[in-house]
């Protein structure tokens, strides 16, 4: 003040006024049409222009001087793939999650310290993109995004008009101005439709059998939506990795782009995030989209185990994720029916993977899909490309919305992955929660199941049904003495209603079957989960499983031969007898005890056993069952070859 120059002038100290005991003042001068300039001599000053007249108004500020945000240098740019494409339409996805701490453990090591500053450096998140392309005709090429500064994961969409032709790239930059690309390219009109290619089929006769199992030396792994609350607790996409001996485990997200790597300890569980967009990133109505992951162990003989975790504040679900050699090549999508004014943001979904180039997916949906409506179809998919399928919204229907009974049926074994967003059990109960399992393929479905009640459920809970052959019987009974039974059709689904106690399932022909937590209107705490459940003939002896982050009042829930109650162990400790109830005349027993947080196992004498995890908290839950074993088609075998196993997986 005293100083300040306007045009050469010195503005008069009585133009100014304090504001308040910030250490500046304000003044407001009225100003000729034309060019004019300030000055200021100890430090920096700030303007704003206006103008007035009748017919209205205009204002706007001068320039400023600034530091980026990461006035530490992120030396590492984002990661740009591509989703999917139609014939006019890219999608492109950018992760921007990477840090200095390469082996995850807090501390800065010299070799980490990657420019040098004594800072463990973390990225600074998406801050620009753009799209340029040859030749260029303005509005030919047109890019969407969406954002926030800062964002760790986002998807753009590059359209053109029809028929147009370019080479085009996105580009996109961090706060730090790293940055990656992706080089897209448009070519021809709209193809014509093709007709459907007639899928192979598989001749066990010809093959033969093998047993499988669930643990294995690599995975290809797809989640699928869940809610983005953006709550007190943001999403996390996680894999629980656990193996019998030291491994070196590497993840690729997506598929041929490698992510991380983790070393695992014997007996211990690993937990690794993934990017979010792993879960929020699918896109309804694409064909082709590359969405997925890929883990698999270093060592060639190695096998491990891993469990799916897809966690949002009040939405969970978890699920045992299947190896390579465990697929199949024929699956019926189950999940929980949910009510029609909750598909439209909620709707059930499923996601089909190759795990090998050129595999026909024929797909023949129970509701119509978005772009396909109800008619059959195939899709053709490489190795680590999806399909994500989801129901058209729905208007005027009163009954309840399932993708129960879609067949998928392939030309090579693939991964499904089948669930509701948000799903509600039964119908109209509050509240809806995230449900999701890994498909179990129809070559290890069985005519017999058990399972034991759920904890903290005193109203009982759902069992669904589904069928791949036609006329197949079945009845489904409990230890409180109910009894249901009836005939299902391929592709056809049956819901038990809440029924309470331990459950028998018999059928005449294969079925497969879930059970379903109830929402927390039918009980205290808890919401919707689901959990496939596994015969014993296919039960195994040993289980390493953890307890979800987050989520800290758990149970398990184990079935073993009554040849195995006051033997069965659980963390080394035997269990005692008296807290198994016997399943009626089965041979088998159940037990429900309740767990504190971390990695426990379980180990069974005389017979395998089978477990189911149930996590609770507030408004959410979650369930897994453990790993199992079956018989199947031995006519492909995994990408890493591996021999004769060295060990069975399961008896450690």
């Amino acid at each position: 003040i005293g100083n300040f120059m306007l045009d050469g002038e010195i503005v008069p100290r009585s133009s100014f006024f304090f504001i308040a005991s910030s250490g500046f003042s304000s003044a407001s001068l009225t100003i000729t049409p034309g060019t004019h300039t300030t000055k200021s001599f100890t430090a920096g000053h700030g303007i704003t222009v206006f103008g007035i007249s009748d017919d209205g108004s205009y204002g706007y500020p001068a320039g400023a001087q600034f530091e980026m945000l990461n006035q530490a240098r992120d030396n590492q740019p984002p990661i740009c793939f591509q989703i999917a494409s139609d014939d006019n339409t890219v999608l492109v996805g950018v992760t921007d999650e990477q840090t200095e701490d390469t082996n995850i453990d807090g501390i800065l090591q010299e070799s980490e310290d990657v420019n040098g500053n004594g800072i463990l450096d973390e990225d600074t998140g998406i801050g620009s993109a753009f799209l340029n392309y040859s030749p260029y005709v303005p509005g030919a090429l047109t890019l969407s995004r969406s954002f926030t500064l800062g964002d760790s994961s986002a998807i753009f969409s590059v359209t053109r008009t029809p028929n147009f032709e370019a080479v085009a790239s996105v580009v996109v930059y961090d706060l730090a101005d790293n940055f990656c690309s992706v080089e897209i390219e448009f070519r021809g009109p709209t193809p014509a439709p093709t007709p459907a290619p007639v899928p192979l089929t598989f001749s066990p006769s010809a093959v033969g059998e093998i047993e499988k199992d669930t643990a294995g030396n690599e995975f290809y792994l797809s989640f699928l939506r869940n809610f983005d609350h953006d709550l007190d607790e943001a999403n996390a996409v996680e894999l629980y990795l656990s193996s019998p001996t030291l491994a070196v485990v590497n993840v690729e997200f997506p598929v041929g782009s490698f992510y991380a790597s983790r070393t695992l300890v014997a007996g211990e569980t690993t937990v690794l995030t993934l990017p979010t967009n792993s879960s929020l990133g699918w896109v309804p109505g694409f064909f082709v989209q590359s969405n997925s992951i890929r883990v698999y162990a270093e060592q060639p003989q190695l096998e491990f185990d891993v469990y799916m975790v897809n966690y949002a504040n009040l939405t969970t679900d978890a699920s045992l994720a299947l190896p390579v050699d465990a697929l199949g090549s024929k699956y019926v999508i189950i999940d929980s029916a949910n009510s029609v004014d909750l598909v439209t943001v909620a709707p059930p979904e499923f996601v089909v993977t190759a795990v090998y180039d050129n595999t026909l997916v024929t797909i023949t949906p129970s509701e119509a899909l978005v772009t396909t409506g109800l008619d059959t179809f195939t899709v053709t998919l490489n190795r680590g490309q999806s399909y994500y399928g989801s129901p058209q919204a729905t208007f005027g229907r009163v009954d309840d919305v399932t993708l129960s009974g879609t067949i998928i049926d392939a030309t090579m074994p693939v991964a499904v992955t089948n669930g509701v967003l948000c799903g509600e059990v039964p119908t109209g109960v509050i509240y809806c929660d995230h449900v999701f399992e890994m498909a179990v393929p129809v070559e290890a479905w069985s005519t017999f199941y058990l399972a034991a009640a759920l904890p903290l459920r005193p109203l009982g809970s759902v069992y669904r049904l589904v069928a791949y052959e036609a006329g197949t019987g079945f009845s489904i009974s409990t230890t409180d003495g109910e009894s249901q039974s009836g005939t299902l059709n391929r592709g056809e689904h049956w819901d038990s209603g809440e029924l309470t106690g331990d459950i028998i399932i018999v059928a005449d022909k294969p079925v497969f079957a879930v059970q379903l937590m109830t929402g927390i209107d039918r009980a205290s705490t808890g919401d919707p989960s689901m959990v496939n459940l596994v015969s014993p003939e296919q039960f195994v002896y040993h289980h390493t499983f953890a307890t979800v982050t987050n989520i800290t009042e758990t149970y398990v829930s184990i079935i073993c031969s009554n040849e195995d109650v006051g033997n069965m162990t659980l963390d080394g400790s035997v269990i005692p007898a008296w807290q198994f109830s016997a399943i009626t005349t089965t041979g088998y027993s159940s037990a429900v005890l309740p767990i504190s947080s971390g990695t426990h196992m379980t180990e069974s004498v005389s017979a395998g056993h089978g477990i189911t995890v149930a996590g609770y908290r507030n408004y959410e839950s979650y369930l897994y069952s453990g790993g199992f074993k079956y018989f199947g088609d031995s006519l492909f075998q995994p990408r890493i070859g591996r021999g004769k196993k060295w060990l069975d997986s399961h008896n450690w």
